[in-house]
């Protein structure tokens, strides 16, 4: 959990003879950063929280999370001449899409970047939807992206594959750390009537994908035995300690607010 990695942080920061260290903490790393600046500032010289993912959000604001991004995505689409000239209407072209995927699924191949292996994808709307929102991490693919969508509508893989495997392919995500931070921090202090409420005003394309997520992790929890954190790890923290906030507009998993 975050509280045993925050204490083997203060104990790495003694171990190598240091008595303080600037904290650069990356998405989940805000959390860890965070919650060190909370339990042991005084191991702290400064901060920067990147990507701020803290300890009093949860993991049911998922699909407003995507919903938003996805805004951003068509909205600054429309907004820039270029982009709107070439790809119109790209919110509508994108739902109707997902439909048109969901009722007839694809296949195309692709390549796992850094082992050269092959696969052979099956790709519904649903999937197209969870792939747009992960290739949003990666901001040097995001001016492609309304470009890709088009292409996908006309039957045109080749982009697609492309950028598919090196962002599919990610041998740098544990999923035991992220259960076991996230059964123990989040879905503890949430209810069913949380996820229903989370998928209000959200649009089909979007609730569809988002909402099994949110219910398959609370399913997974279940079942991984990890005990709650202290009420205490969700609040908010507050220290004087100096602190750089950095967030990216097209940022889909911590957005600015």
């Amino acid at each position: 959990t975050s509280l045993e990695n925050a204490a083997d942080v203060r104990d790495l920061i003694s171990a190598l003879g240091y008595q303080q260290m600037t904290l650069y903490g990356v998405s989940y790393g805000s959390r860890l950063a965070l919650t060190v600046m909370r339990l042991y500032p005084s191991v702290v010289h400064a901060a920067v929280l990147d990507s701020v993912y803290p300890p009093d959000h949860n993991r049911n604001d998922l699909p407003s999370d995507a919903q938003r991004v996805f805004q951003v995505l068509f909205q600054g689409c429309a907004k820039d001449a270029r982009c709107n000239a070439k790809y119109p209407n790209l919110e509508s072209v994108f739902s109707t899409l997902v439909d048109t995927l969901n009722a007839h699924p694809i296949r195309f191949d692709t390549v796992d970047p850094t082992t050269n292996h092959h696969y052979t994808v099956s790709f519904a709307g649903n999937d197209l939807v969870g792939w747009l929102f992960s290739t949003l991490y990666v901001t040097s693919f995001i001016p492609v992206l309304p470009q890709t969508i088009y292409q996908i509508r006309t039957h045109n893989y080749s982009q697609l594959s492309y950028l598919y495997g090196y962002v599919t392919f990610d041998d740098t995500f544990s999923d035991g750390m992220f259960y076991s931070t996230t059964c123990s921090e989040d879905w503890p202090f949430l209810t069913k009537q949380d996820i229903t409420r989370s998928l209000q005003g959200i649009t089909p394309q979007i609730a569809a994908v988002f909402g099994l997520d949110e219910q398959q992790e609370d399913d997974i929890c279940q079942f991984w035995n990890v005990q709650a954190v202290p009420t205490t790890q969700k609040l908010p923290v507050i220290s004087n300690l100096p602190t750089l906030v950095l967030s990216g507009e097209y940022d889909p998993i911590t957005p600015p607010s």
